[in-house]
């Protein structure tokens, strides 16, 4: 009997902790978006370039993973790559230096990512360095858009079409019916 009572106890201790424990999930998003670098006359004194809208609309993303945007606890980009599609024949050698922030209509800007001394020879696309940030309140966000300040250190005549591809890890409430 004493037996059966401890199992008893164990169990329904074992069952309770389990109880307490929030469910979490844990997973990537990614996106694309573009942006136009109009041929320069002057070097050496920074510019600014947003990219459009892009709006929050993941629910697919989330849905998969068991949560809703409203769920998120943390949401950091973990990559950003700047790719030059057009000219073809470009590379990012007349940029000396680069900064992204993250902006919308409601909630302060916040540099998600940068890169300075961009050497002559980088080719056609960069990776950035990003920052550790929590960025969970832009995506309950319709929209968002990110800003790219840059310094160039070479004239460039062509206009200058770079996909930026962004890479975010969520880590989220699992939602429950």
């Amino acid at each position: 009997m004493k037996k059966l009572l401890l199992l008893t106890l164990v169990t329904s201790l074992l069952f309770g902790l389990g109880a307490c424990k929030k469910k979490i999930t844990e997973f990537y998003i990614s996106d694309k978006s573009q942006v136009v670098v109009q041929s320069n006359a002057v070097i050496n004194i920074p510019f600014s370039i947003s990219t459009p809208n892009m709006e929050t609309n993941y629910e697919g993303e989330f849905e998969a993973n068991d949560t809703r945007k409203e769920n998120i606890d943390e949401l950091k980009l973990t990559q950003l790559k700047l790719e030059i599609t057009d000219p073809t024949d470009y590379t990012f050698s007349w940029l000396e230096s680069i900064e992204i922030f993250i902006e919308s209509d409601n909630l302060p800007e916040k540099r998600v990512a940068f890169k300075t001394y961009i050497s002559d020879n980088v080719g056609k696309s960069i990776v950035c360095d990003v920052e550790d940030v929590n960025l969970g309140e832009y995506i309950q966000e319709d929209a968002f858009k990110l800003r790219l300040n840059t310094v160039t250190d070479e004239y460039f005549t062509e206009d200058v079409y770079i996909d930026l591809s962004t890479e975010f890890f969520v880590k989220a409430k699992i939602f429950k019916n």
